[in-house]
């Protein structure tokens, strides 16, 4: 009976000293990790679905130098904080998205996911920026310029707060350019929003000459569907030089004024 319950003790022991001689190799090679050094970084740009990156892998590489004052080559993995990195990304206006990890062969992996723009803005001071899903401002690239609708005019700067304001000049050119591109016949239909002080919006079409005059935000829907409803059935017989003005701004009706001949496109305002 002694016998056997010294070799359970001796089992016990030896089992005791495997945990403490893995639990040594596993404390040794973190700390040989953390002191080893990253070798390269690779960096993953997502494209932007129906455009082109607004950034490049050598943006990524300049701004992390900028906010860090070197690259990442060559730094302790252990001094090395991911988090760090991907929340300073995270503040560039192009990146809505940044995910930085280590590999087991030292290389920083950084993959990054844009902010997508939906429209274009230039003000009435000449700024130009885009506007992302969410309202967030996003500089004009470097590299290249989205095809987007672009609003002008009457257009005031830009205010981080615009979607919490009861009324504001952004907020309606953000929503109404929201409706019209989820509506694939009015995307493929409106080029430009002009913001007219007397007119309210007024939507420039891509095939044509004439303008139409949307008016204040009010009634957003109704004057979309008789937008849709001319075009589709009006349109076609009417032919798409005929008319200079396509008035929406009066309800259940859509007004309009025939061009003359020679006729030269209106003062939007």
């Amino acid at each position: 009976m002694e016998q056997l319950d010294t070799q359970k003790m001796l089992k016990r022991i030896g089992g005791l000293v495997l945990m403490l001689f893995l639990f040594g190799l596993i404390v040794s090679g973190i700390s040989k990790r953390n002191s080893s050094f990253t070798k390269e970084v690779n960096i993953l740009i997502n494209e932007i679905e129906g455009s082109e990156n607004l950034i490049n892998k050598l943006d990524v590489e300049t701004f992390i130098e900028r906010k860090f004052g070197r690259d990442l080559v060559g730094i302790p993995i252990g001094e090395l904080y991911v988090d760090r990195v991907e929340k300073a990304l995270e503040e560039n206006e192009f990146i809505k998205n940044a995910d930085v990890f280590v590999n087991a062969r030292n290389t920083v992996n950084i993959i990054v996911t844009q902010n997508k723009p939906v429209l274009r803005l230039i003000d009435n001071k000449g700024a130009s920026y885009y506007l992302d899903e969410w309202g967030g401002k996003i500089p004009v690239s470097n590299h290249y310029t989205a095809r987007l609708m672009v609003a002008t005019g009457n257009i005031p700067a830009f205010n981080p707060g615009f979607l919490e304001q009861k009324e504001h000049v952004i907020k309606d050119l953000h929503l109404l350019s929201t409706k019209i591109r989820e509506d694939a016949f009015l995307t493929s239909l409106i080029e430009q929003i002009y913001v007219s002080k007397q007119s309210g919006y007024v939507l420039i079409p891509k095939v044509g000459k004439q303008k139409i005059v949307f008016g204040f935000y009010e009634n957003v829907d109704d004057k979309l569907f008789r937008l849709k409803t001319f075009y589709k059935e009006g349109m076609p017989y009417e032919g798409w030089t005929k008319y200079k003005r396509i008035d929406l701004r009066f309800k259940g009706q859509v007004v309009c004024k025939k061009a003359e001949r020679n006729y030269v496109a209106e003062n939007l305002d």
